[in-house]
C-alpha cells in the first residue's frame, strides 16, 4: 500500500568529511566510513528533486562540516528560490570561514545556523574538538554577527551548543559572560540562543563493544544510558541523506550499506519511501521489533576523580549528571 505521507524534515550531508576529529564522534574517529565527497549543485538538485515540493525543513549536516564544500552557498539559494516555505539549517564548527563567507552566509538568509564548542579555552575546547582552535570560532562568530548587523538582517537564527563533558562542566552563565567578554555586546545580541547540551558517544547503531573499542576500552561510561526510542519519531520524519545519495531512515546511524533503502541519484524519494524494505522497517518500528532502532542508544562518558588541573570540572560534571538523572532512564 502506497504511504504519501511524506516526511517534512531531511538531514542531507553535502560533504561527507570533517576538518576536525572530534573525540567522541563518529566522523571523527573515522568509523562513518562514508564515500569522502562533495554533494555538488547539480547532484543536490538530482538528489532534492523528488521531495523538494513537500519538505518543510531542509538541514545541511549530518556529521560533516558542510562549509567545506564551496557550493554550499549556492546550494542554500538553490532551496530558497524552490521555495521559501523551507526552513533551511546549517550546522559548523566554525573553524573554517572567512569575512566573506559570513557576508555570502547572511545575504542568502538561511533561518538557522548552529555552532558548536567544547570549552572555553583552547586547552579545554580541543580536548573533545581535536585538531580545532576556539580562536578561528569566536572569529567565525564575529564574522557572521558583523555580517547581520551590517545588513540589518534577523537571519540567520545563531545558535551556540556547548557540548558538556565531565572534563569541560561550566555553568551556562559562564558560557554567556565568556562569549559576551570575547566578542562584545553588540555582536552577542545578534546570538539568538545558547544552550548547554551533554556529550555522549555517536554511532547509535552501534554495539557497547563496539563503541568502546572505538572510544577506548578503559573509558568509563554512565551506567544509565539513554534510550532513543521512546521519544523519537525519524523513522517517518527525518531521514538522512549521505553525500553520495545514499538514503538512510536518519543521521544517528553510521554508514552502512545494510542499513540504506536505495539512493536519490537514481531512484526517486516516492519509490524509495514505499520500497517494501521501507515499509517494513516503519511497521517494525511501530512494533518494536526493529533491532536497530531498539538498540538506538546514547551512551555518556564519565571520568575518574583525580587530583589534576581538571578535578574540579570532574566533579561538578558528575554532579550535573546525577542530577539530570530522571532524564536517562532505563529501556522498557
Amino acid at each position: 500500500m502506497k504511504d504519501t505521507l511524506y516526511p517534512a524534515n531531511y538531514d542531507i550531508d553535502i560533504a561527507g568529511l570533517c576538518n576536525l576529529r572530534c573525540k567522541f564522534c563518529s566522523e571523527g574517529k573515522r568509523i562513518n566510513v562514508q564515500p569522502q565527497r562533495f554533494m555538488s549543485l547539480e547532484e543536490f538538485k538530482k538528489v532534492t528533486s523528488s521531495f523538494l515540493p513537500f519538505a518543510k525543513k531542509i538541514s545541511l549536516t549530518s556529521w560533516s562540516e558542510p562549509f567545506l564544500n564551496k557550493d554550499i552557498f549556492k546550494i542554500i539559494d538553490y532551496i530558497k528560490e524552490c521555495s521559501e516555505e523551507i526552513s533551511v539549517a546549517v550546522s559548523t564548527n566554525g573553524n573554517r570561514f572567512s569575512a566573506e563567507d559570513a557576508r555570502n552566509l547572511v545575504k542568502l538568509s538561511p533561518d538557522y545556523l548552529v555552532i558548536s564548542i567544547s570549552g572555553i579555552t583552547n586547552d579545554i575546547y580541543r580536548r573533545y574538538h581535536v585538531g580545532g582552535d576556539l580562536n578561528k570560532v569566536l572569529k567565525t562568530l564575529e564574522y557572521i554577527t558583523s555580517a547581520k548587523e551590517y545588513y540589518k538582517s534577523a537571519k540567520p537564527f545563531i545558535e551556540i551548543v556547548y557540548l558538556m563533558f565531565p572534563f569541560n562542566y561550566i555553568l551556562l552563565g559562564q558560557l554567556k559572560r565568556f562569549l559576551l567578554k570575547k566578542i562584545g555586546p553588540d555582536r552577542f545580541k545578534q546570538i539568538n540562543y545558547i544552550r548547554l547540551n551533554y556529550g555522549y558517544f555517536c554511532g547509535s547503531d552501534l554495539t557497547l563493544e563496539q563503541l568502546l573499542k572505538t572510544y577506548g576500552k578503559n573509558l568509563k561510561i554512565y551506567k544509565y544510558p539513554y534510550y532513543l526510542k521512546k521519544d523519537c519519531n525519524r523513522a517517518y520524519n527525518n531521514p538522512a541523506i549521505r553525500a553520495d545519495g545514499t538514503l538512510f531512515p536518519c543521521c544517528a546511524i553510521t554508514y552502512n550499506p545494510k542499513y540504506a533503502f536505495g539512493n536519490l541519484k537514481s531512484d526517486s524519494f516516492d519509490k524509495i519511501w514505499n520500497s517494501k524494505d521501507y515499509q517494513r522497517f516503519r511497521k517494525s518500528f511501530d512494533e518494536g521489533t526493529n533491532s536497530l532502532c531498539e538498540n538506538c542508544t546514547w551512551y555518556f562518558p564519565t571520568h575518574k576523580i583525580k587530583l589534576d588541573r581538571f578535578l574540579i570540572h570532574r566533579i561538578k560534571g558528575k554532579l550535573w549528571l546525577l542530577r539530570k538523572h530522571p532524564f536517562f532512564h532505563r529501556k522498557g
